[in-house]
C-alpha cells in the first residue's frame, strides 16, 4: 500500500499480461478518506533494469543490442545502451557501450556525449564505472520497439509516449534514442528541450558529434489486454 502525494507510483512484482486493481483515496487534516476511485490496470511486469557494470549485468539478463561501429583494430564493434555521470555532478546521461574482451559488457567503455560543467563545452567522454540496461527476460522485440521521428524547425521536438528514460539532466529527464552515421545506428540521448538526438560517432580514428535529421527513439511496446478463454 503506497502512502503519498507522488504524481506516479511503480507497484514491483506484478506480472505481465495480469490484471490489477487499485483503489485511490485523497484524505484531509482529520483523516477523512474521499470516495474510493479504482482502476484496472494490466500488469506490465518491468522487463529492464538499469545495472552497474561490477554487479555482474551478464548473469541478471541481457544488454540491448542499439548498434555498431568501427574500431581502431579495423574491425566492428558491437554497441549496447549504457548511462553515466560523467563529471560526477548529478547529471546521469545515457551513451553507448563498447564491452571489452569476449563481449564482455562489465569491462567495456560508457562514451557519453557530456556537457562540461566548467566550460560548457560539449564533447564525447568515456566512463569505466557506468551501469548497462538489461532486458531480464523475453526479447527485446516483445517489450520495446525504435519510433522513428524526424527534425521539423516549425514545431517543436515531442518525445514519443511511452519513451524509455535513461538519465536526468538538470531536472530534465533524458530518453535514449540513436540516429544513423555511416549507415550504422549510434545511440545517444534527447530530452525535451533537445533539438535533436545527441550522439556521438567513432569512424575508427576519431569522434564526431553528427547532425542527426532522422533518429529513433527507445519506447515500450503497448500492451494488449489479454484475450478472454
Amino acid at each position: 500500500v503506497y502512502v503519498g502525494n507522488e504524481l506516479s507510483y511503480i507497484d514491483e512484482g506484478v506480472t505481465r499480461g495480469s490484471s490489477y486493481y487499485y483503489f485511490l483515496f485523497s484524505q484531509d487534516e482529520y483523516k477523512f478518506y474521499s470516495v474510493p476511485q479504482n482502476q484496472k490496470i494490466l500488469g506490465v511486469g518491468e522487463p529492464l533494469i538499469w545495472l552497474k557494470n561490477d554487479e555482474n549485468p551478464e548473469a541478471k539478463g541481457k544488454a540491448i543490442l542499439s548498434g555498431s561501429q568501427p574500431n581502431a583494430a579495423g574491425g566492428m564493434d558491437n554497441l549496447y545502451l549504457c548511462r553515466a555521470d560523467i563529471y560526477q555532478n548529478g547529471v546521469l546521461a545515457p551513451g553507448q557501450l563498447v564491452p571489452g574482451p569476449n563481449e564482455n559488457i562489465s569491462a567495456g567503455r560508457c562514451y557519453v556525449v557530456a556537457v562540461d560543467p566548467n566550460n560548457g563545452g560539449i564533447s564525447t567522454r568515456a566512463a569505466v564505472q557506468y551501469e548497462v540496461l538489461i532486458l531480464r527476460r523475453g526479447t527485446v522485440d516483445q517489450y520495446l520497439e525504435w519510433k522513428n521521428v524526424q527534425f521539423d524547425p516549425n514545431q517543436i521536438q515531442q518525445i514519443p509516449a511511452r519513451s524509455v528514460a535513461g538519465g536526468i539532466e538538470g531536472g530534465n529527464t533524458l530518453y535514449i534514442c540513436r540516429g544513423e552515421v555511416d549507415g550504422l545506428q549510434r545511440p545517444g540521448k534527447i530530452a525535451d528541450g533537445y533539438e535533436r538526438c545527441s550522439a556521438s560517432a567513432y569512424n575508427g580514428t576519431n569522434a564526431t558529434l553528427p547532425t542527426l535529421d532522422i533518429w529513433q527513439v527507445l519506447t515500450f511496446r503497448l500492451l494488449e489486454e489479454p484475450e478472454a478463454i
